[in-house]
């Protein structure tokens, strides 16, 4: 076997091990990270966030996705920009609801 090739192979082996090795280090390490359950610090600015998109904002917002998707469907001839404006309208105002039903926020 070439030395060359050799000594490149063992220095991707020891890249290699020590890549495992950091990894396994940071995975025990981080379990005081996510040790927090409840993330209470978060709620208000979640309620906040939730209260903009479900309100009169977010429906102002979706109102204006559509308008500007059939405005560019209508100058490009095309149905797909205001199919795609028309469910980023949708998502902003049922995300929350959405997002409540997944992972039980604001319970």
């Amino acid at each position: 076997m070439n030395p060359e090739i050799a000594l490149r192979e063992k220095r991707i082996l020891n890249w290699g091990l020590a890549a495992v090795g950091v990894l396994l280090l940071w995975a025990l390490l981080s379990g005081n990270a996510l040790a927090a359950p409840t993330g209470d610090e978060f709620n208000d600015l979640y309620d906040l966030v939730k209260q903009w998109s479900t309100g009169s904002l977010g429906k102002t917002i979706a109102v204006t996705f559509l308008l500007v998707g059939l405005g560019v469907g209508i100058i490009r001839g095309s149905i797909i920009a205001a199919v795609g404006s028309i469910a980023a309208g949708v998502s902003l105002v049922m995300l929350p609801t959405i997002i409540e039903g997944l992972f039980g926020a604001g319970a």
